[in-house]
């Protein structure tokens, strides 16, 4: 027995030294595993803030990119700016006699046919401008000054011929305070007005219908176009309140006496006034 027990001791002795060498070996394991996964966390830590960088570079670079090919592109404009620069420093010294002209044209070639808007135009207005002097541009178009290209593509895609007169009484009539009666046999313009308000609720009416006091006082509060077809050459008294634009202004507001009643004037109402008589007398 007495070797077993000696056998067993020295077994016993190996596997304590064996079991401390474990717990040395697994303390190492342990440290070196925390120590290997706080290099893993700051390994992807740093790989993060690489990913993050690298996408703000390229970020950068595309602005950069960008940057620069505006500028080269901008500094290809500069001589087309100064000129516009020039050009419109040219017109400004011009504007008082384009918008005088403007004006007069306004309010005094609606009337008129081709033939007698050239001749009031360059007959008169140009001579009159040429005798004091009145500083203009070279060519003086009130069409070019009170309207552009896209309202009169506009205009024409709506049903406005797009002749040279049709285009002027189109300016004439979107320009104007005062509301115009449009001489229209071939009911070309009624035609254009009718698609052109259509979306802002025009009333049409025709004198002596019932309800044009009603649809007229509706059109003014509400801010509605109204349109008077086929008038002949006499105006029913009760309505030159409407047309001579007869208001008078009560704090913020624009009244108008119409029928008896004190409306308010709706800024976005406008009355057109229509006959298909070819030479009406007024």
């Amino acid at each position: 027995m007495e070797p077993k027990r000696i056998a067993l001791a020295e077994a016993t002795e190996q596997l304590d030294a064996a079991t401390a060498k474990l717990d040395i070996v697994t303390k190492e394991v342990n440290l070196l595993n925390a120590q290997l996964a706080e290099l893993i966390g700051n390994y992807n830590k740093a790989m993060h803030e690489k990913d993050t960088a690298m996408a703000e570079a390229a970020r950068y670079a595309t602005r950069l990119d960008l940057a620069q090919r505006l500028v080269k592109a901008l500094g290809s404009e500069n001589e087309r700016w100064a000129n516009s620069i020039e050009r419109l420093s040219k017109d400004l010294g011009l504007l008082i006699g384009d918008v005088l002209m403007a004006s007069a044209f306004i309010s005094y070639a609606g009337p008129f046919s081709k033939q007698y808007r050239q001749i009031m135009m360059e007959g008169e207005f140009l001579k009159y401008f040429n005798a004091n002097n009145i500083p203009r541009s070279a060519i003086c178009d009130p069409v070019r000054l009170l309207s552009d290209e896209a309202a009169i593509a506009n205009w024409n895609k709506q049903g406005l011929p797009a002749d040279k007169v049709s285009i002027e009484n189109g300016t004439i009539l979107t320009n104007s305070v005062r509301y115009c009666l449009m001489i229209d046999p071939q009911l070309q313009g009624i035609t254009w007005i009718r698609e052109k308000e259509k979306n802002n609720s025009l009333k049409s009416v025709r004198l002596g219908s019932k309800n044009i006091i009603r649809e007229l006082e509706q059109s003014i509060e509400n801010g509605y176009s109204a349109l008077i077809e086929n008038m002949g050459e006499k105006i029913d008294a009760i309505l030159m309140p409407v047309v001579s634009r007869s208001v008078v202004k009560k704090g913020k507001n624009l009244l108008m006496k119409f029928g008896g009643k004190d409306l308010t004037l709706h800024p976005n109402f406008k009355l057109f006034m229509h006959t298909k008589l070819s030479n009406p007398h007024y």
